[in-house]
């Protein structure tokens, strides 16, 4: 499976007024998934969290399930769990 273009478009995106009048609100909402910022209508930034950045960095690509074909995911859904992993399932709940 090749790397995915990711299109900006399918990020979140505010001004960069908004962000400063609510730059906790956005802080957290980049921990879920980037958000793009935007001057005079333009993309010029995007905020983002460590973990995602150093994915980015490290040479690991960072994927939304949405981006994923039906072969991977099961690959995925099939792959042994650790025991422990079930005390940390709650963190996927929205």
């Amino acid at each position: 499976m090749g790397n995915p273009t990711i299109k900006l478009e399918s990020f979140r995106s505010v001004s960069s007024t908004e962000l400063q009048q609510n730059v906790g609100h956005y802080l957290l909402e980049s921990m879920r998934s980037p958000v793009i910022v935007k001057k005079h209508g333009r993309a010029t930034n995007v905020v983002m969290s460590v973990h995602t950045f150093e994915a980015l960095t490290s040479g690991r690509a960072v994927l939304m399930a949405s981006d994923l074909d039906e072969a991977m995911l099961d690959e995925i859904t099939a792959a042994p769990r650790y025991e422990d992993s079930a005390e940390h399932d709650h963190l996927l709940d929205d």
